[in-house]
């Protein structure tokens, strides 16, 4: 399959796959599962594993944070400005409660969500398109309530973006 990082976690409840912009794979595993059953996972999807790599690796590299600092501070405002604006909206319809929100330059990342339900944007949401800027919000809002992107966080995701997994697409050629 060729080369790639493996890291054993706490937290992790399944074993899963991940795929960085640069082709970089990384494989997380439950603290206490067996190697035989993580080496047989791993072959078992050795063909997506290099179908998703090749694609990575053919996609025009793009970073999130190609803008200046100084762009940055001329933007912040208006970007923290909009994101409440759509989390007052969107929150409406869920009624969870958070803590802190902010706009930073983020290298990698369109949004995040601690577990102490602090969420944080990048800046350039501003530049998003209107339905990708909702589905960005509403996505970090869903991890209030659950974490992971299972099953269940999805379909609260659909419940107010009925259309999310198009637009989710969309977002693969911007970072």
């Amino acid at each position: 399959m060729g080369e790639y990082t493996f890291r054993r976690s706490k937290r992790a409840k399944r074993l899963r796959i991940e795929i960085d912009a640069r082709g970089g794979v990384l494989v997380v595993a439950p603290e206490r599962m067996s190697q035989r059953i993580i080496d047989t996972f791993i072959k078992e999807k050795k063909s997506w594993i290099q179908k998703h790599v090749r694609g990575m690796q053919q996609k025009e590299p793009t970073k999130l944070s190609d803008h200046s600092p100084a762009q940055y501070q001329k933007y912040k405002e208006r970007a923290r400005a909009l994101t409440h604006k759509k989390l007052k909206h969107w929150n409406e319809f869920y009624g969870f409660e958070y803590n802190q929100v902010r706009i930073k330059n983020m290298k990698t990342r369109w949004g995040s969500c601690s577990s102490e339900k602090n969420l944080n944007f990048h800046y350039k949401l501003l530049f998003l398109s209107e339905e990708q800027q909702d589905y960005l919000i509403v996505h970090e809002l869903c991890h209030l309530r659950y974490m992971s992107h299972g099953p269940r966080f999805w379909g609260l995701v659909e419940r107010t973006i009925p259309n999310y997994k198009r637009i989710r697409k969309s977002f693969s050629g911007l970072i």
